[in-house]
């Protein structure tokens, strides 16, 4: 009789662990979506705002220096080798894809 309630919780006890194995499983395939959807998010950002920002920052920053040597008439070779960098930066800004700018209250704040 002993055995026979022995087996009875063992076997409880065994369904319950299964049951909780299967709930972590599917706990673990949503989070690996989660993920996988804020890795592509942070990419587009990444992508699609920060690298112009820095390129325009920097012909920006390229343009100022050409200024400045003209001002005090550096040789040419310095200016234009700017130039180039400029031109090299620009071509990558333009390969970016620029997204549209976004409202400031998004679905995130509960207002649409």
């Amino acid at each position: 009789m002993k055995w026979a309630f022995s087996v009875k919780n063992k076997v409880k006890a065994a369904c319950i662990f299964s049951i909780l194995t299967v709930l972590l499983l599917l706990a673990n395939v949503v989070s690996q979506n989660h993920v996988a959807t804020l890795d592509k998010t942070l990419t587009s950002l990444r992508n699609d705002r920060l690298l112009p920002a820095a390129f325009a920052h920097e012909m920006n920053n390229l343009l100022y220096e050409n200024k400045l040597m003209m001002a005090k008439n550096s040789s040419p070779a310095s200016i234009k080798t700017n130039l180039t960098a400029i031109e090299t930066l620009a071509k990558k800004y333009e390969a970016t894809h620029l997204t549209p700018k976004k409202p400031p209250n998004g679905p995130f704040l509960g207002c649409n």
